[in-house]
């Protein structure tokens, strides 16, 4: 466990800033300039704001992290709280794009690989022992958005939520890069088109881009009259290549499918080899967002992709502007995604 640092003075209020907000009716931005003696807050606001602040008794933390003078960002990333512990050629890259702009501005990134509760987050910042947090593995109604919300813990999102007024956020285009794939295939003469999405626990918890992948998925299927062809699968090539193989059986007719992630690549190569089956002579595949699988394998995968390590990048700038900036911005950046065509995407041929 890491040590904590006990501040000298009493315990703090349990007043938060989003009460003081809300009594003082002005937003929670507004309340951390006032905490941060920022020019641009009218003298009405902050003499209005002061008050409701000595009447409330509240006490804000941010002195204890400026006393602190930490200079570390966190990066929280709950790999341990689910039922695998490798990291995605996705996942990793975002890391490393927050890690290299934190370190070109003098910032440690310290990675959070376990579920934490509301109050050990909060300890985290309190204490003095990060500045602010990246969130990664967002879900549509996340607890931890709602914590730091109403907290003086500056915070962005690698990802979006249901409801994202207020909040900084830097995410990919999955809905559009699903949509993209399939009208790449359909423009080709593809219809009998495969779809191999995100595990059901994904689903379950409410993941954010499990549900945008799927959303995808249900349109363009719907605005281009599709048939349904659709698996889970499970994380793993041993589970992707199970799935393929159980698609193509109850499927013979297919002539492409779609992958939502890039272990999968592996397992459906191998399933269509089994049965005298190769891209692109007589199949097509199309992955979203594989990283660097996409030319490792062969054929080379065609797929729509995403300049990874930049989300990580712009995800720790945007966290540190509003560390040294004092103020709670709001920056929300959708990543269009990029059709990129290599070697297993074409024609359809007039027999399978």
């Amino acid at each position: 466990m890491m040590p904590v640092f006990e501040p000298e003075s009493d315990e703090p209020s349990e007043i938060s800033i989003a009460d003081v907000a809300r009594v003082a009716g002005v937003s929670i931005s507004t309340v951390s300039r006032v905490l941060n003696n920022k020019p641009d807050v009218a003298k009405k606001t902050r003499t209005r704001v002061q008050r409701v602040i000595n009447e409330l008794g509240y006490t804000p933390y941010v002195q204890t992290v400026q006393q602190s003078k930490t200079n570390t960002i966190s990066l929280h990333y709950p790999l341990l709280s689910q039922t695998r512990l490798e990291v995605t050629d996705i996942e990793l890259d975002f890391i490393l794009g927050a890690s290299g702009a934190a370190g070109e501005a003098g910032f440690a990134l310290n990675l959070l690989t376990r579920d934490l509760s509301a109050p050990e987050m909060l300890d985290l910042y309190r204490t003095g022992q990060l500045r602010g947090l990246i969130l990664m593995e967002t879900t549509l109604e996340d607890w931890r958005v709602q914590l730091l919300r109403n907290s003086d813990c500056p915070f962005v999102m690698i990802g979006r939520c249901a409801d994202n007024q207020d909040l900084s956020y830097i995410d990919l285009d999955l809905e559009g890069a699903v949509i993209q794939a399939f009208e790449h295939l359909i423009t080709l003469g593809h219809r009998q088109i495969g779809f191999l999405g995100f595990p059901t626990s994904t689903h379950e918890r409410k993941l954010s881009s499990a549900q945008r992948v799927q959303a995808g998925y249900e349109r363009v299927v719907w605005q281009h009259r599709l048939p349904t062809h659709f698996r889970h699968v499970d994380f793993g090539v041993q589970y992707a290549y199970q799935a393929a193989c159980e698609m193509l059986d109850e499927a013979p007719g297919l002539t492409a499918v779609v992958m939502a992630y890039s272990a999968t690549a592996v397992g459906l190569i191998r399933a269509l080899q089994e049965r005298n089956r190769s891209a692109p002579e007589d199949f097509s595949i199309v992955g979203i967002a594989p990283g660097k699988i996409a030319n490792l394998v062969h054929p080379a995968l065609s797929s729509v992709d995403f300049p990874l390590y930049q989300v990580g990048y712009q995800a720790a700038q945007m966290l540190m502007r509003q560390i040294e900036e004092g103020t709670s911005g709001v920056q929300q950046i959708l990543i269009p995604p990029q059709l990129v065509v290599r070697e297993t995407s074409g024609p359809l041929q007039k027999e399978v």
